[in-house]
């Protein structure tokens, strides 16, 4: 645009001497011709300029264009590469999970199988400490019960010779009565008793009534077998009757003792004398070292 704007203005100023200046001198038109020269000249040094800046723009247009293409291509290469990360991240963050379950799994397994193990032995020792306390009470108990049989055996030999059927007789009234004696027999010698009591028997439920007969300070039980009515049972708790050596209700450990020996058991609460393996019994029941009561019994 400046560019026809200064050949219009050049235009014009040739015509204006042209008309006017014909009859001016060589000189003027000389001068009026270096003026025009001068004028193109600083019209072209202008365009020049111009141009410069055009192209210095243009180029400044072109190296914007390229920075910004090679900014959008530097983001497009790190948004592929961002991209192409994402995916490995996420796949290595599965692969940490899982690699963790897996060892949290196998943890568990292993506790699972340390407790059970724990438990395991634990049963055993404690069945194995079990097992050594089952022995251990039966051999004491084995060991007391052969103390028992030797010491019984023992009593047994200390009172043999002392004390045997022959002893197992009570006395009232100066008449006696042993044991397996009759009913009759018995009536003969002590009376009537005061009371009769009947009980199941004590052989079976098809046998005939136990019977019980008080007397004073004494009662005689009575069991019926083959057909015949035995005292099996005579209870001395009064000091009216006594054994056939005179022990009574009353009577002291020392003269248990001294009428028949060792008994076969023997504690603070009674003495226990036995024949015939124990079938026969004679009882004497204690209290602060006297007798309180006296049984004379046979075992069915």
């Amino acid at each position: 645009m400046k560019k026809l704007i200064a050949i219009a203005v050049l235009a014009c100023m040739t015509v204006a001497f042209a008309g006017c200046g014909q009859n001016n001198s060589a000189a003027e038109e000389s001068k009026g011709t270096v003026s025009i020269a001068e004028s193109s000249e600083e019209v072209s040094q202008e365009e020049a300029s111009e141009e410069s800046s055009k192209a210095e723009e243009s180029s400044k247009q072109e190296s914007s264009k390229e920075e910004s293409s090679a900014k959008k291509e530097t983001s497009k290469e790190s948004s592929a590469k961002e991209s192409s990360k994402k995916p490995d991240a996420k796949q290595a963050e599965k692969e940490a999970s899982e690699k963790a379950a897996q060892q949290a799994a196998q943890q568990a397994a292993q506790q699972q199988a340390a407790a059970q193990e724990a438990a395991e032995r634990a049963a055993a020792e404690q069945a194995a400490a079990e097992q050594e306390a089952a022995e251990r009470a039966a051999a004491e108990q084995q060991a007391a019960d052969e103390r028992e049989a030797a010491d019984r055996a023992a009593q047994q030999q200390n009172s043999s010779g002392s004390f045997s059927n022959s002893d197992l007789v009570m006395k009232y009234n100066d008449r006696t009565v042993a044991l397996l004696s009759g009913i009759n027999d018995a009536v003969a010698a002590f009376g009537n008793a005061s009371s009769t009591e009947k009980l199941p028997s004590c052989l079976s439920m098809d046998s005939p009534d136990d019977v019980i007969y008080t007397y004073n300070g004494f009662t005689l039980q009575t069991l019926t077998e083959n057909g015949v009515e035995k005292v099996y049972i005579m209870d001395i708790t009064g000091s009216s009757a006594t054994t056939a050596k005179g022990v009574a209700v009353g009577s002291s450990v020392a003269d248990i003792e001294k009428a028949y020996g060792k008994a076969a058991e023997s504690d603070d609460f009674l003495k226990r004398y036995t024949v015939d393996g124990g079938k026969n019994t004679l009882d004497f029941m204690l209290e602060n070292g006297r007798v309180t009561e006296i049984i004379i019994a046979y075992a069915p």
